[in-house]
């Protein structure tokens, strides 16, 4: 699922880091990776 890009997806992005960061775990390199490919 790739997120459209501009505004929307830095939207998207920054109501989801919150989360992520605050849960922690295993997810957290993954969602990095994975914004590190949609962000190039």
């Amino acid at each position: 699922m790739a997120l459209p890009p501009g505004p929307a997806a830095l939207r998207h992005t920054l109501l989801l880091l919150p989360a992520l960061l605050s849960s922690g775990g295993p997810g957290t390199p993954r969602l990095a990776w994975y914004l590190d490919g949609q962000l190039q």
